[in-house]
């Protein structure tokens, strides 16, 4: 049982009135406990403003790179819901049905769904015969019963193997790997630099 702040605060109020101390050793941990969270509040200060990603930045390594985003194997992009019965798996499948702008954006923030790329083997079998059989799936399908409960999915487009992901697809994977990476490089910096400043205080 964790004490509520409040009571965390009188506890400690009455440890300290009654002269209760720590053990030297709780008392290095406590400072180990610090020095690591005083640190990396530093850390984050000093070098989030420093690292910056720009799109020119990310353009370019993605043109750079371009045969690194090639596809492995046939994907499609979908809508996909899970129902749990008939009822509301039909309704789904008559909403999507009507093409409409406002019933799908509802639709979508009703059940979280937000369009997926999946590949032969990410979903349940019955499924995956279905999105990467001898014909290109297109538009709604199902309901659909599998163990998990009844799908209802609509193709959004295929993309053959062999075809190059495009930028939108791959813009935060690569906007986070340069972030990493620049972020890196400021860190070295930083402890080289403290490293330095720090020389004599007999921290190695």
């Amino acid at each position: 049982l964790s004490p509520a702040p409040l009571s965390q605060k009188l506890l400690y109020l009455a440890a300290t009135a009654s002269g209760f101390e720590l053990e030297d050793e709780t008392e290095a941990l406590l400072q180990q406990y610090r020095e690591t969270l005083l640190g990396n509040l530093f850390l984050e200060h000093y070098v989030s403003p420093r690292v910056m990603v720009t799109m020119g930045e990310i353009r370019d390594q993605y043109v750079a790179n371009r045969s690194t985003y090639q596809r492995k194997k046939d994907q499609v992009r979908v809508l996909h819901f899970l129902l749990p019965d008939v009822n509301g798996a039909t309704s789904v499948k008559v909403s999507l049905l009507k093409y409409d702008a406002d019933v799908r954006s509802s639709l979508l923030k009703q059940y979280g769904v937000v369009p997926t790329t999946v590949s032969p083997g990410d979903m349940p079998p019955s499924l995956d015969a279905l999105l990467f059989g001898s014909t290109r799936p297109r538009g709604v399908l199902g309901p659909i019963s599998t163990p998990f409960g009844l799908h209802v999915l609509e193709v959004l487009e295929f993309f053959p193997k062999n075809s190059f992901r495009g930028l939108d697809e791959v813009y935060d994977e690569i906007s986070q790997s340069l972030y990493r990476s620049k972020r890196k490089t400021i860190y070295n910096e930083l402890l080289d630099s403290l490293d330095k400043a720090y020389a004599g205080v007999g921290v190695h």
